[in-house]
């Protein structure tokens, strides 16, 4: 059925247009795999991902980002790999608070680890920008990395338990033994 409307009526959008999260932004963020892709050539694979940060001045804010997880065997694909297979762990590392890579239950984890393990994953991000080279789209946020336990910008993020082999996305959280900060985190005013 055709409706009509009146357009005059209706409030004025700003575009949609955001500014960009500033550059080296720290912000607790949700990790949303979208879907596996295949590369234009068909030859590798990536991984389509949505961060939403949780909290703070941004909080709800999406950036979207790319992780490859498959080679072509050429050398920038498994550098591709290496540099997404090291911002996993990072991201791991904040989102259950680990410091001991060494530690048994750490290494049963880590062994086992899966791309399901890294949906719903919330972690202490630190967010860039992306300059667009051919000015066609514009500059975009990207998760720059993830902030780990040994950081100092890390204090008072509340992290979550490893979960238990087999164990769905977490659900319990577990706090820092340590005394209640007077003043807040910058990333989490």
């Amino acid at each position: 059925k055709n409706m009509q409307f009146d357009l005059t009526q209706a409030e004025q959008s700003t575009g949609g247009d955001f500014d960009l999260i500033p550059a080296k932004t720290v912000a607790p963020v949700i990790m949303n795999i979208r879907e596996t892709k295949k590369t234009n050539a068909g030859d590798a694979e990536y991984l389509s991902i949505e961060y939403t940060i949780t909290a703070g001045e941004y909080e709800r804010r999406k950036v979207f980002g790319m992780a490859m997880i498959t080679s072509n065997g050429t050398d920038g694909h498994n550098k591709a790999v290496e540099i997404s297979t090291s911002f996993f762990l990072e991201a791991v590392q904040s989102a259950y608070g680990i410091s001991d890579l060494s530690a048994p239950e750490v290494v049963a984890y880590l062994r086992g680890f899966d791309t399901d393990s890294l949906h719903g994953i919330e972690f202490l991000a630190r967010v860039g920008i992306e300059k667009d080279k051919t000015g066609e789209y514009g500059d975009k946020n990207v998760i720059s990395g993830a902030i780990i336990p040994t950081s100092k910008t890390y204090e008072g993020f509340e992290f979550k338990a490893i979960p238990a082999p087999g164990a769905a996305a977490p659900t319990q959280s577990t706090q820092q033994a340590q005394a209640p900060a007077e003043n807040k985190p910058s990333w989490a005013s």
